[in-house]
């Protein structure tokens, strides 16, 4: 069977939370995808222009569906879009285009008020924040759009712009904004870079937005081999970031395989002593001497889809031998399987530098 892509559905939006804390505006909304939820979102972006005219962005971060994040600001009001993609590449977008939103919160009306308490850093609460709320009759309230409870004081938790809706019986109304930030900034970097790309590690923060980040940018992807950084991020509530991170450069980025293999985690039937073209990418021609040694090989399965546990044997080449299209940029290799195998095997492709692909067979 070919393997078919089929999720061309960019990732949806909620409401979009646009506020105020001290000096900065803050950004919150729920992303899911229809591919894993919460889980398939893999990144999301703020852009915005206030007052001062120019254009800026937010890496942002996530809580499970709720990605969040801060930035500077001048003035009271931002034009803004969000941008989300998915694993599948698929870009979804929210904005309020060539409209400016007031990020300041209007005032309660009647008597009723709310207030919140605890330590801050500019405007950001560090720790738990105790909410009261008085000036009216039969007090309800509702955070982060939950349902109203009755009562007139809790505690608000979690980084993020926390929402608070309160009433009164008597038809009093209010709004208030609790920013939180307890959490650390995050800087992340890809598992892996081609030889001489151009790589930038991604510092992002889920509350008060980033204040500083030190790490090298672009990455160094000159040579091949294992990298390491020393990345230091800081918010605007004081929360550091501070880890050594490791990344690899490579000298041949693989694709594939292509049709007719499927690759993991699924498995391939085909017949014993058949002629299987193995076609994958390199990103562009490097060669035919490009193979480690020994390699391709297989190796045996107990079950199809487990862990191989038999002994590297290097695959035999078929009469078509190893070509390559540069039309389609593939490389192809025809695989020359043994007619006496039966049963599971995994099929592995390892290039010079320990780049590796594995595909499961069945043979029967």
């Amino acid at each position: 069977m070919v393997a078919i892509v089929t999720d061309f559905t960019p990732p949806s939006f909620g409401p979009v939370e646009v506020t105020k804390a001290d000096n900065t505006v803050a950004f919150a909304v729920d992303v899911t995808d229809n591919v894993g939820g919460a889980a398939g979102v893999k990144r999301a972006l703020a852009l915005y222009r206030d007052s001062g005219g120019l254009w800026k962005s937010i890496e942002m971060s996530r809580s499970s569906a709720r990605w969040s994040g801060s930035g500077p600001l001048v003035g009271n009001s931002v034009e803004w879009f969000i941008q989300a993609v998915d694993a599948s590449g698929n870009v979804g977008v929210t904005s309020n285009k060539a409209l400016l939103q007031s990020v300041e919160t209007p005032p309660p009306t009647g008597s009723i008020e709310a207030h919140a308490t605890g330590p801050q850093t500019n405007g950001w609460f560090t720790d738990t924040a105790s909410v009261t709320i008085s000036g009216a009759p039969g007090i309800t309230y509702s955070l982060d759009r939950a349902p109203f409870t009755a009562g007139t004081s809790l505690t608000v938790s979690g980084t993020g712009v926390h929402s608070l809706d309160f009433q009164g019986s008597d038809g009093s109304h209010g709004s208030l904004p609790i920013p939180v930030d307890v959490t650390k900034p995050s800087v992340t970097v890809n598992a892996t870079y081609g030889f001489g790309s151009v790589a930038h590690a991604n510092c992002a923060d889920a509350g008060s937005g980033i204040a500083s980040c030190s790490v090298p940018d672009p990455l160094d992807t000159s040579s091949v081999g294992i990298k390491t950084i020393h990345a230091v991020a800081v918010d605007r509530a004081g929360n550091v970031f501070d880890e050594v991170l490791t990344y690899r450069v490579t000298a041949y980025v693989f694709t594939g395989f292509f049709s007719p293999i499927n690759n993991l985690p699924a498995i391939n039937d085909i017949n014993a002593g058949s002629a299987e073209p193995i076609k994958f990418g390199l990103s562009g021609f490097r060669s035919f001497n490009l193979f480690a040694t020994g390699y391709p090989a297989t190796q045996t399965q107990a079950t199809c889809g487990g862990a191989p546990s038999g002994p590297v044997v290097p695959t035999q080449l078929g009469p078509d031998g190893f070509t390559y299209d540069p039309l389609l940029d593939q490389y192809k290799y025809v695989w020359k399987t043994d007619g006496n195998w039966r049963g599971c095997r995994q099929l592995i492709v390892r290039v010079k530098d320990g780049t590796e692909k594995r595909a499961n067979f069945r043979f029967k």
